[in-house]
This record gives structure tokens, sequence and C-alpha cells, in this order.
């Protein structure tokens, strides 16, 4: 069960890497509290169904996190949409199943955020599990700010295809529209539903 009023969830959509997603968790679950309530939903997952298990009895037992499973494979996109139907908070950070949350900049610019609840969308950096391990993925981003422009184009909404790390206001994409519009035409969007979102 999760806090009643924190401002970002962090989200993991995950399928069929039960396994990954366990050994991920058990390095970052310390650090979530309130400020940070992570929900996972896995999309009908088929196998590593034993680690599933125990990452839904993690969620049963933690008070901020949530584990929904789907009841069939609604592929990326479906995972998607699911995340932001079912998210509360006004910003959604999708994390990757193999990666982990960035959980200093959460709490490095928690209360920028509080403040300033108009931003459409941070890119933030993903961390390496164990600092300095090559085998695992880290991506930095610059700190760079544009607003709405062909800037904003080239130089965020096309400088990467990577939807970990993409911090959405989710209250901003629902009531503009934006999400029902990604529902409406996913069979054109299903493979990339996040740079649709970017645009």
């Amino acid at each position: 069960m999760m806090q009643q009023n924190p401002i970002i969830t962090i989200c993991i959509p995950t399928f069929n890497r039960g396994d990954i997603l366990l050994r991920n968790m058990k390095e970052y679950l310390p650090l979530l509290n309130d400020n940070s309530p992570l929900l996972i939903i896995d999309n009908g997952s088929e196998h590593t169904l034993p680690e599933y298990k125990e990452i839904e009895h993690i969620a049963n037992n933690h008070p901020n996190v949530k584990y929904v499973k789907q009841s069939k494979n609604t592929q990326f996109i479906g995972n998607i949409i699911k995340a932001f139907e079912l998210v509360e908070t006004t910003f959604l950070l999708f994390v990757a199943d193999e990666d982990s949350p960035n959980i200093k900049f959460l709490e490095k610019n928690y209360n920028y955020l509080t403040d300033n609840t108009d931003i459409g969308c941070i890119r933030t950096s993903t961390a390496c599990n164990t600092e300095g391990d090559e085998k695992l993925n880290a991506y930095i981003c610059s700190d760079d700010k544009f607003t709405p422009s062909m800037d904003a184009v080239t130089q965020f909404v096309l400088q990467g295809n990577y939807l970990s790390g993409s911090l959405y206001n989710a209250k901003l994409l629902k009531s503009s529209g934006i999400i029902q519009a990604l529902k409406d035409n996913k069979n054109s969007q299903s493979v990339y539903p996040h740079m649709y979102i970017n645009m």
C-alpha cells in the first residue's frame, strides 16, 4: 500500500524479467520512502514467475510499493497507458526493469518539482546498480531546459528513445488529452509510445 500525498511515483513496467527486477529491487528498496513510492506493472508475464511472486510478496508488505499484474500481455504501449491510468501523483518516473531509479535525483529535486508542477517532461540520468560495473546501463543527461519549440524537438525529443529515466507530468498529460490520444492511436504508436508523448 502506498502513502497518499507524494508528488512522484516511480513506475517500472516489466515483462518476463522478474529475476532481473527482483535483483535490482533489493538494491534500491531500502532507499524508497513516502516521497518516492514504487509502482510495478507486470504485463502478464509467463516466465520468471517465482521471482514475480516474491516481488508481489514484497509489495504486499512494503508501504511504498504496489504491484499490479495485468491479466494478459497488452504490449509495451498497453503497459505505458496502464501506468498513466493508475498513477495518482503529479509526476511519473519510468524506470526499466533492468535499471535502477536515480533516487539521488528525486531527493535533490523533490522540492523543485513540488514548486514547478507545470513542467511537462524531464529526462533524468539512470544509474548503474553497482558503481563502476560497466556491464550495466547508465545514461547521463546534460542540464538543459526547453520551452515548446523546434529546439525542444531536435535537442530533447529526438536525442534519445530510451524510456528509462523519463519523468512525465502525468496530471498534465492526462488533463490535456495526450494520454487519450495515445490510446486512440495506439496501433500506430505501439513501438515507441514515449516518443509520441515527448512530442
